[in-house]
């Protein structure tokens, strides 16, 4: 049917013909009369026993079911006639309405750049997880965003930006097997990671949640085309727990691919395995040939032997360090501002048992670290000689972890520092999951009067429990 005819039908039923016969419909008062009757016979049980008035009710049964029929046949037609107008209603909205208001929206009259940033608002980075969801996809924003017109997709694809941000988690736990990950998936990522992010600088999240081999699951494509791009990292997050051997296998591959690195500004690297291999977080860093840039370094160990030389590094954070003080550490990181240390374990001659061998000198020399202002350290038993020979005038901010009951001595080398340092301290936070016993609560208290010369006159001072108990 064409438009003009369903017009023409559609305006028919608004006709004086059409309401004519919608008007012979219409129920009349000799029907509201017999159907009194039919009440009151009804409620009071008299029976038509005569059949005369049985075939009077009958007959009127007959009528009254074509009326019926009548009824739903005009309905019939009028639900007809309604969708064809609607259809048409609609057609006129999508073909003549909402084309001329998009043609005169005023986002048609942004530049690229700024519709571009509005787009960046909207987060562009590409997530890949092995969920229970089947088919495994990668899945962003900016997919949804290209679909709208050819002239949003163009502006996508061209801007780097958006392509230049990943993020992938592999939980072995669920039930996605390495055969779920197509090779088109990989081609996807590639074609999206590598190429359309070209040179822009990259951030990347993995999470191997698990044991993976990396030499025989498909699931490892993903680190070739990390590689590929790897003189483009910026910003990473690796966490391989359990399972440091894919860190070996990265740091392997990472070496071969000589990187520059010169653009990497955070790493965060964390893996938990028994036995516990110290090293290899430095090691991955070793594969780039150029971290003048690395400011921000999260990573599970350094030993007092590794070489931590990052001329430009403002905050560190460590899960446990070993050696003999902190200064030997800290006087590898002139412009440190920021330090977390959860533990630290006293380095001792297994052979005499004492401490590594030092000079007279080197004992009596004191290290003063004037970048430091933030530090976070944890206090156990084995932090008595933790801040031996460190100075850090610059501190205004001291957070302290709470590892084991007998933390005296730990508290003691601290309050030499500070004393030492002649700091002015702003804030104070103690992070002790049994502040509620009285040792604790003493052995705190007389902390704070031993470092009462350094803490300053509005100094925010909070104890509690931490978070992750």
């Amino acid at each position: 049917m064409t438009v003009a005819a369903s017009m023409s039908s559609i305006e028919s039923l608004f006709c004086s013909n059409c309401r004519s016969k919608l008007d012979t419909l219409e129920k009349s008062s000799t029907d509201d009369f017999d159907y009194q009757d039919f009440i009151r016979n009804t409620r009071t049980n008299q029976c038509p026993w005569s059949s005369q008035e049985r075939s009077r009710i009958a007959a009127s049964l007959d009528e009254s079911s074509k009326d019926l029929e009548r009824y739903d046949r005009a309905i019939r037609e009028l639900e007809g006639d309604l969708a064809r107008l609607k259809e048409l209603r609609d057609d006129a909205r999508r073909r003549r309405v909402e084309s001329r208001i998009s043609l005169l929206s005023p986002l048609r009259k942004l530049p690229p750049e700024v519709l571009l940033q509005i787009f960046s608002y909207g987060g562009g980075e590409m997530i890949l997880a092995n969920t229970n969801a089947k088919p495994i996809k990668v899945r962003s924003r900016v997919f949804g965003m290209s679909w709208v017109c050819y002239w949003w997709r163009s502006l996508l694809i061209s801007e780097r930006r958006m392509w230049a941000s990943l993020e992938m988690v592999f939980n072995v736990e669920n039930e996605a097997n390495p055969s779920d990950f197509s090779r088109e998936l990989f081609d996807f990522i590639a074609e999206c990671f590598q190429k359309r992010g070209g040179d822009f600088p990259r951030s990347i999240v993995l999470k191997l949640l698990g044991h993976i081999n990396p030499r025989f699951d498909r699931r490892m494509l993903i680190l070739d085309i990390l590689l590929q791009v790897s003189q483009y990292w910026q910003v990473v997050e690796l966490n391989f727990t359990n399972n440091y051997e894919m860190l070996k296998y990265l740091m392997r591959q990472l070496a071969n691919t000589q990187a520059s690195g010169s653009l990497l500004e955070r790493l965060e690297v964390a893996y938990f395995d028994d036995p516990y291999t110290p090293g290899y977080a430095l090691n991955l860093l070793s594969g780039f040939q150029n971290l003048t840039q690395l400011d921000f370094l999260e990573i599970p160990l350094i030993a007092w032997s590794d070489q931590v030389h990052f001329s430009n590094l403002t905050s560190l954070v460590l899960r446990e360090y070993s050696g003999t003080s902190l200064a030997e550490l800290l006087i590898q990181l002139p412009v440190l501002e920021t330090f977390s240390l959860e533990r630290f374990t006293l380095k001792i001659d297994s052979n005499e048992n004492r401490l590594e061998p030092r000079s007279e000198q080197d004992q009596r020399q004191v290290y003063h670290h004037t970048s430091l202002s933030r530090l976070v350290v944890g206090v156990s038993s084995h932090a008595r000689h933790i801040c031996r020979g460190l100075s850090v005038p610059k501190l205004t901010f001291l957070g302290i972890l709470f590892w084991e009951d007998d933390v005296s001595s730990g508290f003691q080398e601290l309050a030499s520092m500070l004393n030492r340092s002649h700091c002015t301290l702003s804030e104070i936070q103690a992070y002790d999951d049994k502040c509620e016993e009285e040792t604790h609560t003493e052995l705190w208290e007389s902390f704070l009067a031993s470092i009462s010369s350094v803490i300053g006159k509005d100094a925010s001072l909070t104890r509690g429990v931490p978070e992750w108990t």
